[in-house]
């Protein structure tokens, strides 16, 4: 699950990069994205597995060559600027239609609703505060049709889980590997840079399986108990 495999002609008279996943899903570019690609990723021509972060990353790059592009051909067409217009419909549900269409979702409504309110920017949040968000904005979707759309972003790298343990379970919109400091007494999770963290071995795995990612969270707890901080604390 979860297994990129990328595939890349740079010589010819038209390179081409295609990405191709194990469920079926298969996605390329030619051309001068093709070129634009290989040259800011620094692509090797062949075929080889694609580590997922890899993969959302050419994924991000490509949509914004594409979006520079359109962008580009509107203000020829109109003899004017439209960027700022793009960037205040960036939220609209059709512009999330197209993101997740690019990513290889079909965009349902419910897909398209909890895309346009979870993934605007960096935040861990759970199945709780997705509907809590959901109930905010006048929509309502069930308990187990948010719990299965937010599966299906942590399927397509959209997402990473994050399990602190107890039962509690966090959906976060950095899928770039870091680690996470967990506090058991407020239910905060917070970021951790990379360079305040480092692993410096793995254990030897089996022959027959192979690494599909490491997560580290630190549990903590409050020095002084909640009930007892003083008033205003």
């Amino acid at each position: 699950m979860n297994q990129w495999h990328l595939k890349v002609q740079a010589s010819g008279p038209r390179p081409e990069v295609q990405l191709r996943h194990e469920s079926g899903l298969c996605r390329g570019w030619s051309g001068d994205i093709a070129c634009r690609l290989c040259r800011s990723l620094g692509l090797h021509e062949g075929e080889q597995p694609c580590p997922k972060q890899q993969a959302w990353r050419l994924f991000l790059f490509a949509h914004a060559i594409e979006d520079e592009a359109a962008l580009a051909e509107n203000a020829s067409e109109q003899g004017g600027d439209t960027t700022c217009e793009s960037a205040c419909q960036d939220n609209c549900p059709m512009s999330w239609e197209k993101k997740l269409a690019d990513h290889g979702l079909a965009p349902t409504p419910a897909r398209t609703m909890i895309a346009a309110t979870l993934l605007t920017h960096a935040q861990h949040v759970t199945v709780d505060d997705v509907e809590h968000a959901l109930r905010e904005a006048g929509k309502k979707l069930s308990r187990n049709r948010i719990r299965k759309t937010l599966q299906e972003f942590v399927d397509w790298d959209l997402l990473q889980v994050i399990d602190v343990g107890d039962g509690t379970v966090f959906y976060d919109t950095d899928t770039s590997p870091h680690a996470h400091v967990y506090n058991v007494d407020t239910g905060e999770l917070t970021d951790l840079r990379p360079e305040q963290t480092w692993i410096t071995g793995l254990p030897e795995l089996p022959r027959d399986v192979r690494l599909d990612a490491v997560q580290l969270v630190f549990r903590v707890r409050q020095a002084t108990p909640p009930d007892l901080l003083p008033a205003g604390a």
